[in-house]
């Protein structure tokens, strides 16, 4: 007899909607912490800057039995973000948490910079000697979305091994 997959945090009954932030090609974090809430029964809105890319983790969530809307937004614009937090409220409902994982990377650091270089530069800097995977910072995000976080307010987590506590951050050689 097979066992039903138990979850970390059962969002089914006490959290209806997730809204995650992301600003470019919705993969990496953004795309691991929408996984990671669908997975614990989250209905999920996936915000990008375009709606293709949001859409490819939707279809992902969408796939594995999950609720998901994609919705396109240029998150430095108020009118669009507040569009697209309607769309979802249309679809789902009110919107409980908000996950706000945009970054801003320039495109000539993403398009000229060898990840392995990125890879092996923060292997060697961090404490515990890896890099902490999107499944490891996804947890964190939905820990503290869930009711089982209930006490915990006004805290700063940073999730990097022990990298802030070092106190260094990796540096591009300079030529």
């Amino acid at each position: 007899m097979s066992q039903a997959r138990q979850h970390f945090c059962d969002f089914r009954g006490n959290i209806d909607v997730k809204i995650i932030q992301q600003n470019r090609r919705c993969d990496g974090r953004g795309r691991g912490i929408a996984l990671k809430f669908a997975a614990e029964g989250a209905r999920v809105g996936v915000l990008d800057l375009h709606e293709e890319a949001s859409q490819v983790v939707v279809n992902e969530i969408r796939s594995a039995g999950g609720q998901a809307v994609a919705l396109e937004a240029d998150i430095s614009q108020e009118s669009a973000v507040q569009a697209a937090v309607a769309k979802i409220r249309e679809r789902f409902g009110p919107v409980n948490v908000l996950v706000n994982n945009a970054a801003v990377l320039h495109d000539y650091v993403a398009e000229q910079s060898d990840p392995d270089y990125f890879r092996h530069a923060f292997d060697e800097m961090h404490p515990i000697g890896r890099v902490g995977t999107i499944e490891e910072v996804a947890n964190v995000f939905v820990f503290l979305a869930s009711d089982e976080a209930s006490f915990v307010t006004g805290a700063n987590y940073e999730v990097d091994g022990g990298l802030g506590v070092k106190g260094e951050q990796p540096q591009d050689e300079k030529e």
